[in-house]
This record gives C-alpha cells, structure tokens and sequence, in this order.
C-alpha cells in the first residue's frame, strides 16, 4: 500500500534583527559570484583569478571539490534538477557545463550565436533554455538548448550592453540589465518567442537583478550611481529608486523569499546593503572587503557575499527566521510506500521503520522527500527520515 504524507503547514517567519557575519569561507583566489542548490546544501563559487568554480558544503563550510573551466569565470546558473551548472567565462568568450553528479565539465556549441564577453547566465524554470548575457555593445543575449548544450539563436538588443538576466518564477517574461550610454534599462524578453517587448530606464550602469518569489516586483543594482530600482513589473514601471551611500557601487544582488528584503554587494565599500523594500531604509553590514555577488538561502534564513578581495564568502544570518518546518514556500512532502522486510527500495528512496503514534503499529516503508523550487516539486536527494522515524496522518509535523 502507498501513504503520502505532508509536514504541518509553515506559520509565517519572522524578521528580528539586522545580518550578522557567522563564519567565513575561503576560495583562496578571488572569486567573483556564487549560487545555491536549490535545497541550499551546497553554495558554487566562480573564481576569476584560478578559472574555477569551488562548490561548498554549506553546513560545514567545507571545500567540496573544484573545477576547472575557462578564463575569468563568472555569472552562474544551475538546472532545475541541479545536476548541470552553466558558466559564463568572460575572458575566454565561452560558456562551460559542469555535470555536478560526475563533474564532467564541457562547454557549449556556438553555432548559432557567439558569445561576447558573457557576464550572466539565467536558465529557465523548466530548465529547457539558457539566456546568457553578453557583456558588450550590440552582442545582445544568446539562447541556449540546455538539452543539447548548443546555442539555438540570438536576442537583439540594438545600441544594449546586456549585464544581467533572470527569468520570472513563472517562466513566462525574463528581464536583461542593459549598461546604455547614458544612463541605463532593462529590457523585457517574451520568452515564448525569444523577443524584447518593452524596455523600462533605470539608474546608471545597471548589474545584477533580482526578483520578489511572487514576480510582482524586479530590483535592479544601479552601478555608478548607487541605487536600487524597483519595477513593478504588471506594467514594468519604477516604484521606487532607494539610494545607497555614495560610492556603494552595488553589482550583485538578491531578494528575501517574501520580498521584503533585498540585499546589494558593493564594490566600493567594504560592506553588504540590507534594504527594506517597505519603507526603503538600508542597513550597511562590514564584511571586511569588497564585495561583488550575493546569494540568499532557499528558506530566507542566510547570506553568502563574495568578498572578492579577501578570496572570502562571509556567511551571514539574515536577521529572518522562517516559519515552522519549512520555508515560506509550500511544505516539503514526504513520500513512503511500504515494503517487505528486507526488501530493497527503489532508486531514490531510503529504507526505515515506521512507528505510529498514539500505539499505533509501525511497519518497513521507503521513503523520499519532495520540496517546492520555485517552479515544481523535485526530489531533494540529500534528505530523508532517518532509520527509525515516527509518522502519521496529515497533522504529522516531525521532522
């Protein structure tokens, strides 16, 4: 017989107090952005000075391993399923591809678009094309098959020097930072037919970008005249334009799960920004160096800033703790169908015991758990209930 069963519904998290460095993690280069697994077990870190990408053990701070791939590595994006990291190499005009279970790494076939100085790489929510953004006049974004690992064609952003780019949860819209002269845009790709469809001016030299989880809000880093834009993106107006301290210089960015929150890097100051996107008070956190990329945990809860000139990622507390079991998103699931004793369980599961409260019987059962990334329930293969866990009904809550 098969049993489903589902952790408690999340209460709301809370927010109580400012990020505060916990521990440092060392590159021993100078590494220049980074980015999460989607269960948040393990950070990427692009390191321009040793043409390698580092992948840590986000629990222990551990070195994993590293790979080697071209010159001056530097945006990164993982597949859906996490099992392939893209790697814009800015320096070798080349993107590399890092199978993250056997860390063979190849690179991407250019036949239908050239790569230019590519500074990002974006991959969509179902994980079937890649957007990389090439950072120089005219070169526009290429499409990459992420299937075939090919380039498939090209965006034409006319008169554009594209620096960022993500996709919406949805999947439907993505967004290009563009560094024109003067002043700067964004602009916004149809991606069912690979097509810009409006263009909205920002501050000057606009980097990185982030999105609130519900796609309601884009927030673009404003390079040379440090500042945050907000977009409303139902109509791609700007809301809002926060200022950081002159001189900020802020490139990478994220926002918190709810949106609540953005946090900027600065390559001027030897801080981190946490912005308040409500009432737009920004809060400068010393993480002892420049800083040049940022990424936030799945569930809120942490930071990982590139500190480029110490070869550091300071990992921070974000001031946030999530609700009860899981993050803001849907709860994780977990997944059990019982079994023979002795009895071996399919790929992907894992053998235990299962003991029912209130007296009930348990019985041997394999199981697996789900988890909700944005866009579709995966398997986290690196959690399950231990040995000997206790179940029940839908109320069950342990963990």
């Amino acid at each position: 017989m098969c049993s489903l069963f589902m952790a408690t519904e999340a209460s709301a998290g809370v927010w109580n107090g400012d990020p505060q460095v916990i521990f440092t993690m060392n590159t021993g280069g100078y590494p220049f952005a980074d980015a999460l697994s989607p269960d948040g077990a393990f950070l990427y870190v692009s390191d321009q000075s040793l043409n390698l990408v580092t992948t840590f053990d986000t629990a222990s701070g551990a070195v994993v391993r590293t790979d080697s791939v071209g010159s001056s590595p530097a945006g990164l994006a993982l597949t859906p399923d996490a099992q392939y990291l893209f790697v814009a190499n800015t320096a070798s005009n080349s993107v590399s591809v890092i199978n993250t279970v056997t860390h063979a790494v190849s690179a991407v076939a250019t036949g239908s678009c050239a790569f230019a100085n590519p500074l990002a790489v974006a991959i969509s929510p179902d994980g079937a094309k890649a957007y990389v953004a090439n950072n120089q006049l005219n070169a526009g974004v290429c499409i990459v098959d992420v299937a075939t690992r090919a380039t498939t064609g090209s965006i034409a952003l006319t008169g554009e020097i594209p620096s960022g780019v993500i996709f919406s949860a949805s999947g439907l819209r993505a967004y290009v930072t563009n560094e024109a002269n003067p002043g700067g845009s964004v602009s916004v790709i149809n991606t069912a037919n690979d097509t810009s469809i409006a263009s909205t001016a920002v501050g000057t030299t606009p980097r990185g970008v982030a999105m609130s989880g519900d796609d309601a809000l884009l927030f673009v880093a404003n390079y040379s005249d440090a500042t945050i834009s907000v977009i409303r993106t139902s109509d791609n107006t700007v809301t809002d334009t926060i200022a950081l301290p002159s001189g900020a210089g802020p490139w990478g960015i994220s926002a918190s799960p709810d949106g609540t929150r953005v946090y900027a890097s600065s390559v001027g100051l030897n801080t981190i920004f946490a912005v308040n996107v409500t009432t737009s008070a920004v809060t400068p956190i010393n993480v002892g160096g420049i800083t040049t990329w940022i990424a936030t945990s799945p569930d809120g809860s942490r930071l990982y800033a590139v500190v480029y000139g110490t070869g550091e990622i300071s990992v921070l507390s974000s001031g946030y703790t999530p609700g009860s079991n899981s993050s803001d998103g849907p709860p994780p699931w977990l997944q059990a169908y019982g079994r023979l004793e002795g009895e071996s369980c399919a790929a992907g599961w894992h053998a235990s015991w299962a003991e029912w409260p209130n007296s009930h019987s348990g019985g041997w059962v394999c199981n697996r758990t789900v988890y909700w990334n944005g866009t579709q329930w995966v398997q986290n293969p690196n959690a399950f209930w231990g040995a000997n866990w206790a179940g029940q009904d839908s109320s069950w809550n342990g963990r």
